[in-house]
C-alpha cells in the first residue's frame, strides 16, 4: 500500500513505532507513535499520515531509535528528540524532549546511527563517537559506562560506516546491544557487544567489549553499492514485498533477511518477491549479492 500520493521522497528512517523522511527539499517529515515527542514537533499526539515537521532546515540524514530520533542537519550540527531515559539524545541529561535540541556545539558531523537506547556518529576526521545505553559494551570501548554525551570511542581509526541493534520488545524490556560497522583498511566486519544468539558472527567469543575486526565475513570496500539505493516495496511490509536493484547493478544471486534480534529468516538464492507472511511485525534487515559482486543492503518494517 502506497503512503499518501507524493513521489518527492528521498530518504526514509524507521523507529519502534515511529517513521521519519526527507523530501526532495530536504526537509523534515514524520509520522507514527510520538508518545515521547520523537516525531520532533512539539507535541506527544500521535500521527497516522505523513506530516511535515520542519521545512526551515534541510537535512543530511535522519536515524530512528527505538522511541528517539538523531537528525544530521546540512551544516553538520546533530539534532535529536524523543525519549532519553538511557542517555541516547546525548544532550548531557536523561531529560526527553519533543523538540529538537542540538548535540553539543561541534558542526563536523558526517553520519549517524540510532540504536534501541544508544546511538553513534562519525565526524569530518572518520572518528567514531557513541553515547547512550552501554550495558553490553555496544558502544565498544571496553566499559559498561553509560554516556550521556558524544563519548570518543576511537580516535586511531578512520570508520566507514556503523549499524546498530534497532532494538525491539521482549516482554516490558527494550533489547537491542550489539554493533557492527566498517573501518578503513580492514576489509572484514567489526563487531562489538552481545552475543547471545550468534549475532556478532564470532563463535569462538560470545561476547565482545571492545571492537573486534577479525569476524570472517570479508567485505571490500568497492563492492559495496553506495551511490544509489536498493529499493524494498511496500516499506512497511505486510505480507509480500518486492526487491528492486539499481540500475548499475547485475542480477541478484543470493540474500539474506534478518529480524531485529539479528537472527537469520532467509539465506539463500535471489529472488525478486519474498514473502514474510507467517513472520511478526518487527524491524528487518535484507542483505543482496548481486551477479557483478556488489553488495546491497537495506532495512524494512513488517507491519501487520
Amino acid at each position: 500500500m502506497q503512503i499518501g500520493i507524493g513521489t518527492n521522497w528521498k530518504s526514509i528512517a524507521a523507529g519502534g513505532y515511529h517513521v521519519l523522511a526527507l523530501d526532495e527539499n530536504n526537509h523534515l517529515w514524520g509520522w507514527g507513535l510520538n508518545e515521547f515527542g520523537q516525531l520532533g514537533n512539539g507535541g506527544n499526539v500521535d500521527l497516522f499520515i505523513p506530516t511535515l515537521i520542519d521545512d526551515q532546515h534541510e537535512y543530511l540524514k535522519v536515524s530512528c531509535g527505538f522511541e528517539y530520533s538523531i537528525m544530521l542537519r546540512s551544516d553538520s550540527t546533530l539534532w535529536t528528540c524523543g525519549f532519553n531515559g538511557n542517555g541516547q539524545l546525548g544532550i548531557e541529561n536523561i531529560s526527553s524532549s519533543n523538540l529538537p535540541i542540538q548535540i553539543g556545539v561541534q558542526n563536523e558531523w558526517i553520519d549517524i546511527e540510532a540504536g534501541g537506547g544508544y546511538a553513534f556518529a562519525i565526524d569530518a576526521d572518520h572518528h567514531l563517537f557513541g553515547w547512550g545505553y552501554n550495558g553490553a559494551s555496544q558502544l565498544g570501548d571496553g566499559t559498561t559506562t553509560q554516556y550521556n554525551s558524544p563519548h570518543l570511542i576511537d580516535g586511531d581509526h578512520e570508520w566507514l560506516q556503523v549499524s546498530a541493534a534497532p532494538g525491539t520488545i521482549s516482554g516490558a524490556v527494550v533489547i537491542g546491544s550489539h554493533s557492527l560497522a566498517r573501518r578503513q583498511g580492514n576489509t572484514y566486519v567489526c563487531v562489538t557487544g552481545s552475543d547471545y544468539i550468534g549475532q556478532l558472527g564470532d563463535s569462538e567469543n560470545p561476547d565482545i567489549t571492545t571492537w573486534s575486526c577479525v569476524v570472517s565475513v570479508s567485505v571490500q570496500e568497492e563492492e559495496i553499492g553506495s551511490n544509489e539505493a536498493m529499493g524494498i516495496y511496500p516499506n512497511p511490509v505486510q505480507n509480500e514485498f518486492r526487491i528492486v536493484l539499481p540500475s548499475s547493478s547485475g542480477q541478484g544471486k543470493w540474500m539474506r533477511i534478518f529480524d531485529a534480534r539479528g537472527q537469520l529468516i532467509y539465506d539463500g538464492n535471489y529472488v525478486a518477491y519474498y514473502s514474510l507472511e507467517s513472520s511478526p511485525s518487527g524491524f528487518y534487515h535484507l542483505t543482496v549479492l548481486a551477479t557483478d559482486d556488489k553488495i546491497w543492503q537495506g532495512d524494512f518494517v513488517v507491519s501487520k
